[in-house]
């Protein structure tokens, strides 16, 4: 990850430096002269101030995709769901509490709430969980989820994926490049 943030740092300065460079060139700005008298430092500067920026942001809820084995998608409301050695996906019901952990196999994530099977260890029953509002409803065999689920616009049992789809989903195309 640092070798990526220094990467990133130093393309997103250099396209800094190409811009002063350019207002330097165009305008009478005596503060952007003075900058391109030192263009090495300039250029140094700019890519110190991305490279901490970029650092703090990988860490921060947004930013934060995992580290080593452990892999994990922000869902809003300082909720995440994890993924630990491609083998357990889970969810805290509260954040502030690691006690109160759910584990699941597939899910779908429709409207700030999460649907889910739950996993083998937890009984294999069906879960709506509402982000906002932090309620659970929990349903007993696949049939009683499925008419929750009509009824109330939500992804039939089919419609499930498991943790590495939404993870691609959410963390390919221009995050991958642009973000640490």
């Amino acid at each position: 990850m640092l070798i990526k943030i220094a990467i990133q740092a130093s393309v997103y300065a250099s396209l800094t430096f190409i811009i002063i460079y350019v207002l330097s060139k165009t305008t009478e700005i005596v503060r952007i002269k003075k900058w391109m008298n030192r263009k090495l430092l300039t250029w140094w500067l700019t890519g110190l101030i991305y490279s901490i920026g970029l650092f703090f942001y990988a860490f921060s809820y947004w930013g934060n995709h995992g580290l080593g084995d452990s892999a994990r998608i922000p869902i809003g409301n300082d909720l995440a769901i994890h993924n630990i050695d491609g083998a357990w996906t889970y969810f805290y019901t509260d954040p502030g509490n690691s006690y109160n952990q759910i584990q699941i196999n597939e899910f779908a994530l429709i409207e700030n709430k999460i649907c889910a099977k739950k996993s083998k260890e937890n009984g294999n029953k069906f879960l709506v969980f509402d982000c906002e509002n932090s309620e659970m409803m929990e349903f007993e065999n696949q049939q009683q989820y499925e008419d929750y689920a009509l009824k109330n616009n939500l992804p039939v049992t089919n419609k499930f994926k498991d943790f590495f789809f939404y993870y691609q989903e959410f963390w390919s195309g221009s995050r991958f490049y642009l973000l640490p």
